[in-house]
């Protein structure tokens, strides 16, 4: 709030033709003193609990969106990964194992600088929805989450721009 209150200053002086005191060093030492008075923490947004998860599994309908709906939710659940991580996920990226789980290969995020990627484990129910995804999707191989047309029609494009990834 300060940070806008001294754009305001700002401003008002820009309009005015006057020298704007929010650049003089006193003032940004006495901005910086309050600051560090009164410190602020983030606010966060409540986690995906399990309970939710199963809420908005079942919310999803038996359309084919909905199915991709409901293996991307279980898949980001059990992964971990930020949108852009389950965005750049392929179909080749998956292995399927025989006890009905699946792993998957995350192959770069934020917190792996050097690109050297990982492996995450899905569960059974989740193996399931990803399973049934890509099988009434007849996806088989590049972009494991694809883009629905407004008429439900499949695209090879991967789902960026759905979490405003570029």
């Amino acid at each position: 709030m300060l940070n806008s209150q001294l754009c305001a200053i700002a401003f008002a002086h820009r309009v005015s033709d006057l020298p704007s005191p929010v650049k003089v060093q006193a003032v940004r030492l006495a901005v910086r003193r309050a600051c560090c008075k009164k410190p602020s923490r983030p606010k966060q947004v409540q986690g995906l609990t399990n309970e939710i998860r199963v809420k908005i599994l079942e919310a999803c309908p038996a359309t084919v969106a909905g199915v991709r709906d409901a293996a991307l939710i279980g898949v980001g659940y059990d992964t971990l990964c930020r949108s852009s991580e389950i965005t750049a996920m392929k179909v080749e990226h998956i292995t399927i194992g025989p006890d009905g789980t699946a792993m998957i290969i995350i192959p770069r995020s934020k917190s792996d600088a050097a690109g050297n990627g990982r492996v995450a484990y899905l569960s059974p129910e989740t193996t399931s929805l990803l399973i049934h995804w890509l099988e009434d999707a007849a996806v088989r191989k590049g972009p494991l989450f694809r883009s629905l047309h407004l008429k439900g029609f499949l695209t090879n494009r991967s789902t960026h721009h759905r979490f405003g990834v570029s």
